[in-house]
Formats: structure tokens, C-alpha cells, sequence
């Protein structure tokens, strides 16, 4: 159950699926229900009467913290962006990841400003990152920085030339740059 968090077999993205960690955390939860009932039977026969309050009251205590940390962690998650803000908060500044999907949530609400910084903060951080590069490409062309987007696209072409998305993006912006640019007079090449 354990295979997906070791590291060892590579499944995907191990540092934000903690859904893997659900079934191998059912043992634990048993190993302390079982203890927990272990303690009330030991008790004694002076505490006999009071285990049903007792272990009520213990529920309800447990419930009541479960429910008021649920409620403080699902307001982190009301969009991408205070996600991603807390993901920062926690994680530190040098996260790449979060800058560079802070930066997606960004772009998607039109602010493309904001989203170019947080692009930029990614690859200071680290700079052969070629998603960082494709997606300050993409800001920067939807701002019609077609001259700095295409340097972008062509550092994420160089940084993963396989990626046929990147490599898209780069023709895009070539397209556009030609359909953009002047035609030579018919004779310019002759002299």
C-alpha cells in the first residue's frame, strides 16, 4: 500500500497525492480505536459507570477539533489562488511549482501582470524550467510581448525539445511574428 509514497516506483506526482497515505492510515486508526477501548476496559471497576460518558465525551472532543480544523483547511481551498497562496506560506518562497500554478491561477482570472511575476519568480528560482518558460511565453504573447514570448518559447524548446506542446507554442508565435512583420520588397534579394 505503501509503493506509490516510497519513491521507489514512480507514479506520478508522490508530493501532492496524499490520497495515497488513506488506506495505509485505516491500521493506524484501528491501532488507536483498539488502544483507546484497551484503556476504558482497563479502567478499573470504580470507573465501570462512567465509560459510556467517558467515551462519549472523548468522541465529542475529537469531533468537535476534527470539524474545526476541516473548516479552517477547506478555506484554503475555496480557489486556485488562496491554494496556491498557502501553498507558498507553508512551503516557503522557493517552491516551483506553486509559483508556476499561482501564476496559472492568475493568468485564468486575466491577470496577466501578477501571473508574469510569479512565472519569472519561478524560473529565478530555477531557471531550466521548461513549463516555467512556455507559460510566461504564453502571458507575455497574450499581452502581445511577441518578441519576449518568443525568447521564452524558444528556452522551453530548449530545456525539453520532446515536448510537442512547447514546440507548438513556438511555431505559434513564429506564425504570428511573420504575419506581424513587413514583406521584403520583391527585389531585396537580388542586390
Amino acid at each position: 500500500m505503501l509503493v506509490p509514497v516510497m519513491g521507489i516506483v514512480q507514479v506520478g506526482s508522490q508530493a501532492m497525492a496524499d490520497r495515497y497515505t488513506y488506506l495505509p492510515a485505516i491500521g493506524l486508526a484501528i491501532a488507536v480505536v483498539w488502544t483507546a477501548c484497551e484503556g476504558f476496559r482497563r479502567a478499573g471497576p470504580t470507573m465501570r459507570p462512567y465509560r459510556p460518558v467517558c467515551a462519549a465525551a472523548a468522541t465529542a472532543l475529537l469531533l468537535a477539533i476534527l470539524m474545526s480544523s476541516t473548516w479552517r483547511q477547506t478555506s484554503y481551498w475555496r480557489n486556485s489562488e488562496a491554494l496556491w497562496i498557502r501553498t507558498l506560506d507553508c512551503t516557503g518562497d522557493e517552491n516551483v511549482l506553486a509559483h508556476i500554478n499561482l501564476g496559472l491561477a492568475l493568468k485564468q482570472q486575466e491577470r496577466l501582470d501578477d501571473a508574469i511575476a510569479q512565472y519569472r519568480r519561478a524560473l529565478e528560482i530555477r531557471p531550466d524550467n521548461a513549463e516555467g518558460h512556455n507559460k510566461l511565453g504564453v502571458a507575455l504573447a497574450l499581452q502581445g510581448k511577441l518578441e519576449e514570448a518568443l525568447a521564452e518559447f524558444t528556452l522551453a524548446v530548449k530545456f525539453d525539445p520532446d515536448n510537442a506542446g512547447f514546440r507548438a507554442n513556438l511555431e505559434q508565435a513564429l506564425r504570428e511574428k511573420a504575419k506581424g512583420s513587413r514583406p521584403l520588397p520583391a527585389d531585396a534579394g537580388s542586390r
